[in-house]
C-alpha cells in the first residue's frame, strides 16, 4: 500500500489559505483597456508573432473607458486634445450602452477612443453639466463625438440605433481635415484662439493631391488643427522673430505649401512652477525646419506643434499673427485711341487759297478779252 504524501505546511505552522471562490465570483470585471495594455507589453516581449493575437483580442473586447467629471485633466484631454472620442452619456450604471455603440467600439478600437460619463453631473470647474456646457439636446441620443479640436457632434437616431450606421458615422466624422476658406474672423476662430495650429500657405484652397494625401495620413496620428490660407488673397502678418525661423535653401514648388506653427506654451522660466494656468502661457511660432513633403520632417513638425515644447526652435511672440487682404495691383491705364473728329481748320491757309483763286479767275478773264 502506497502511503499518500501529506501536503507541505508553511514553516511558521500556519495553514495555507485556500482561495475564496465567492470573492472571485464577485470580483469586478476586467477593464479591457488595462488588460490590453498588459497584452501590448507581452507582444513587445514575444515579438511580432503575437500581433495577430492582440488584434483579435482587442477586436473582440472593444470597451469603454469610464470618465469622471471631477477629473479635469482627463476631460481636457477628451475635449481638447484633438484625438477622436465617442462618448456615451450614462446617468447611472443601470443604463446600458446600446449594442450599436459596443459593436462600433470593437470595429474602431484602433481608430477611436470610447468613453462613458455622467453628463448630468456638475463639473468640478463649474456648476454646469456637460449637457449645459456643450448645449447637448435631451431629445437626441445621449452620445456625441469629439475629434480634431471640433466641438462635440451629437448623434441622431438613424445612426444611433443601427450598428453599421453608427460605425460608419463615427468613422467618417472622426477623420482629420484641413480647414480652408480663411478670412480674418475665421482665422482667429479656427487657428489663433486655439492651443496650437498649423498654417499652410498656398496659392489656392485646393492643395496638391499627393501632398494632401501625405498630410491627412500624418494627421491620423497627430491630431493638430491645420488651416489653409490662400496667399494669393491674404497675407499673414508675422513678427520679425517668427519670420527669422524660416529656413533658407529649401526647395520651393507649387505643390508643397509653406508650413507655419502657431501655439501656446508655458515659458521655460515658469516651467517648474507648482501650479500653472492658461494665463501663464505665451504665444509661440515658427516654420517647419525640414521639407514639408518629407514624411519624417512633416510628422515631427506636426507633433511638435500639437504640444509646443522648447527643442524645435519655436520662438515666443508678443501677439498672434493676423490676416490682411492683399491689395490688387492696378494695371496701367491704356492710352486713349486717336480721335476720329475733324482736325481744326487753318483759316489763314484758306484765306490765301481764296485770294489765289480770285487772282487766277481775273487772269483768265483778261485772256478772254484779248482774244476778242
Amino acid at each position: 500500500m502506497v502511503e499518500k504524501k501529506k501536503p507541505k505546511q508553511p514553516k511558521d505552522g500556519s495553514k495555507k489559505q485556500q482561495p475564496d471562490i465567492d470573492a472571485l465570483l464577485e470580483a469586478p470585471p476586467v477593464d479591457p483597456k488595462k488588460t490590453a495594455g498588459g497584452v501590448v507589453i507581452l507582444v513587445a516581449l514575444l515579438g511580432g508573432a503575437a500581433f495577430v493575437a492582440l488584434q483579435l483580442y482587442t477586436a473582440l473586447l472593444g470597451g469603454f473607458v469610464e470618465l469622471d467629471v471631477q477629473d479635469t485633466g482627463k476631460l481636457k484631454e477628451v475635449f481638447f486634445s484633438g484625438d477622436p472620442w465617442l462618448v456615451f452619456c450614462q446617468k447611472d450604471a443601470s443604463t446600458e450602452i446600446p449594442v450599436s455603440l459596443t459593436a462600433a467600439s470593437k470595429s474602431l478600437f484602433s481608430e477611436v477612443n470610447f468613453g462613458v460619463v455622467d453628463c448630468w453631473k456638475p463639473l468640478k470647474s463649474s456648476n454646469k453639466t456637460l449637457m449645459q456646457r456643450w448645449s447637448l439636446s435631451e431629445s437626441r441620443p445621449p452620445a456625441f463625438l469629439v475629434a480634431n479640436g471640433n466641438p462635440p457632434l451629437q448623434m441622431v437616431s438613424k445612426h444611433y440605433s443601427d450598428p453599421d450606421a453608427a460605425t460608419e458615422w463615427i468613422r467618417s466624422n472622426s477623420q482629420p481635415a484641413v480647414v480652408g476658406k480663411m478670412n480674418p474672423e475665421r482665422f482667429e476662430k479656427e487657428c489663433t484662439s486655439r492651443e496650437s495650429c498649423v498654417v499652410l500657405g498656398s496659392k489656392s484652397d485646393d492643395l496638391d493631391k499627393d501632398f494632401k494625401k501625405l498630410l491627412l495620413e500624418t494627421m491620423q496620428s497627430t491630431r493638430v488643427r491645420v488651416v489653409n490660407v490662400d496667399t494669393s488673397v491674404w497675407s499673414v502678418k508675422l513678427s520679425d522673430k517668427v519670420a527669422e525661423t524660416k529656413p533658407r535653401g529649401l526647395k520651393k514648388t507649387k505643390a508643397v505649401p509653406t508650413l507655419l506653427c502657431i501655439g501656446k506654451r508655458v515659458p521655460l522660466k515658469k516651467a517648474k512652477k507648482a501650479k500653472l494656468t492658461d494665463k501663464d502661457k505665451v504665444a509661440v511660432g515658427g516654420f517647419i525646419k525640414g521639407e514639408a513633403d518629407d514624411p519624417v520632417d512633416l510628422a515631427a513638425f506636426l507633433q511638435e506643434c500639437k504640444d509646443p515644447g522648447y527643442d524645435y526652435g519655436l520662438v515666443e511672440i508678443d501677439e498672434m499673427p493676423t490676416l490682411s487682404r492683399k491689395e490688387k495691383k492696378s494695371s496701367p491705364k491704356p492710352s486713349p485711341p486717336p480721335s476720329k473728329s475733324t482736325p481744326p481748320v487753318n483759316t489763314k491757309v484758306l484765306s490765301e487759297l481764296d485770294q489765289g483763286w480770285d487772282a487766277l479767275i481775273k487772269e483768265l478773264s483778261f485772256i478772254g478779252r484779248d482774244e476778242d
